[in-house]
């Protein structure tokens, strides 16, 4: 994976109305940090994957 589909990922997710606010925040922080190289594939593909409306029940605490 890299910068291009984690970017691309995370404009579907703002367009479907999963990112907003302080989720939008996190998800640009986080995306510039792996843009650094400070930040995994792995934990940029968390980041992205908590938010998914399809592998939200994936996880066991709500995120809001």
């Amino acid at each position: 994976m890299n910068l291009e589909y984690f970017s691309q990922r995370a404009l579907n997710l703002m367009y479907s109305g999963a990112l907003y606010r302080e989720r939008l925040i996190e998800v640009y922080c986080t995306l510039k940090g792996y843009e650094a190289g400070e930040i995994s594939d792995r934990v940029m593909q968390y980041a992205l994957d908590r938010y998914d409306p399809e592998l939200e029940k994936l996880f066991p605490f709500p995120l809001s």
